[in-house]
């Protein structure tokens, strides 16, 4: 059985240990990640987010996007039907702290 204390790598992120919050829409925003953070989780997951909904520049969208300094690590699921409007998606918004 593995040691849920043991880091672990995502391409070039160490993850510190193996606790990983995962997304539940409506619940998992920037308060409620950053508590799990304190609480040891490891890698805190937000809710999927639109890539419509970045490029229409969606208030409640952009808001879902928002990430403390004490989040990190930190993954974002963008989601969407079409790969060049996913990359437009993420070169509007590339994420603060991105690996």
């Amino acid at each position: 059985m593995t040691n849920l204390n043991t880091p672990f790598m995502i391409g070039n992120v160490e993850i510190p240990n193996r606790t990983v919050l995962a997304p539940m829409a409506g619940v998992t925003n920037s308060a409620f990640r950053t508590i799990a953070k304190e609480l040891g989780a490891g890698l805190v997951v937000m809710e999927m987010v639109s890539d419509k909904g970045i490029q229409y520049n969606n208030e409640k969208t952009l808001h879902m996007l928002h990430i403390d300094e004490g989040e990190n690590p930190v993954s974002i699921q963008l989601f969407g039907n079409d790969e060049d409007s996913l990359a437009r998606a993420k070169r509007i918004h590339p994420g603060k702290h991105q690996d």
